[in-house]
Parts: structure tokens; C-alpha cells; sequence
């Protein structure tokens, strides 16, 4: 005979498992390519520049991470990995459901204001399956990409989020 708690276990997790898939498709008639994210790993690079205090910060978001790297752009400087830790089964849940909806194959590969030569420098680079797409951005604000630093801010202490002026 099955014990309850094997029938109880079992049902939460079909019932878990039907109400993830339920909410994490709901964005999918809406981006063609985001269609096959949610099985497959992916990287998600931002590299955010202050040219000139001379050094950047490089993001890394994973399926079951992230961290930060601060690279120093003077000679003689090293990179030092400055924050990293995994991330938890319901952060993963909010990263899946955050990319059914994201419009990656909507985006331009730049989004730059050429007046200005310094400032606000962003680099993206998602790596999503066979998928690979480098976004930059210089001194211009995207909605969409601006969401995605929002979620990476969730995870990293308050000394450590990307700025992104509006």
C-alpha cells in the first residue's frame, strides 16, 4: 500500500509543476523566440562601464547563479570576482517566467546617442541555447533592457546594482 505522504508529495509537485507551466506561458504567443528558453541553460553577460573612473563591472546571470566581476582597466590591475552566490528555487521561478516575456528578438543590436562621448555604457550579451545576441548601449534608456537590470538588482546587494538613469 502507498503511504499518504508518497500520494500527497507526488500531488504537490503535479500541481506545482501545472501551475509553473501555466504561469511561465503565458508571454509565449507573444516572442517566437522565447518559446524554447525555460529548458535550456543560458548566460546572461551586462557589462557596466565607468569609463572614467576607469573600471567595469561584469554581471553573470546563470539558470542557478550569478556574479560579479570588478575589472580594472588601469595597467597592472586584475580582475576580482567581488560578489557571487546561487540562487534560490523561487529566484529561478522569477528569472523563468521574467524571460517568457522578454522581447530579446524584438531588440536592436544598439541603442546609442552619438552625442555624447562618455557616460552611461552598457554592454549585453545573452548567450540562451544556439541564441547568442550582444546589445550595446550608450547614453540611452530601453525599457526592456531596463527590466533586466531590475530583476539582476533583486539579487545583488544595494552596493553592487547597476545604475541605468531614466
Amino acid at each position: 500500500m502507498i503511504s499518504r505522504n508518497i500520494i500527497s508529495n507526488g500531488l504537490m509537485l503535479f500541481i506545482s509543476l501545472c501551475s509553473l507551466k501555466l504561469s511561465c506561458s503565458r508571454g509565449e504567443d507573444n516572442y517566437q523566440v522565447n518559446k524554447n528558453i525555460l529548458p535550456t541553460p543560458f548566460e546572461i553577460t551586462i557589462y557596466d562601464s565607468d569609463y572614467s573612473m576607469a573600471f567595469s563591472r561584469i554581471y553573470t546571470l546563470r539558470e542557478d547563479s550569478i556574479h560579479i566581476v570588478f575589472s580594472g582597466e588601469l595597467v597592472g590591475e586584475i580582475d576580482t570576482v567581488i560578489f557571487e552566490r546561487e540562487l534560490s528555487k523561487d529566484e529561478r521561478i522569477e528569472i523563468m517566467k521574467f524571460f517568457t516575456i522578454f522581447p530579446l528578438d524584438k531588440l536592436e543590436p544598439k541603442y546609442i546617442i552619438d552625442t555624447v562621448f562618455d557616460g552611461d555604457q552598457k554592454l549585453f550579451m545573452f548567450k540562451i541555447g544556439t541564441i547568442e545576441k550582444r546589445i550595446q548601449v550608450s547614453n540611452y534608456f530601453q525599457e526592456d533592457l531596463a527590466s533586466l537590470i531590475d530583476l539582476v538588482n533583486k539579487f545583488v546587494p544595494v552596493d553592487y546594482r547597476i545604475k541605468y538613469n531614466r
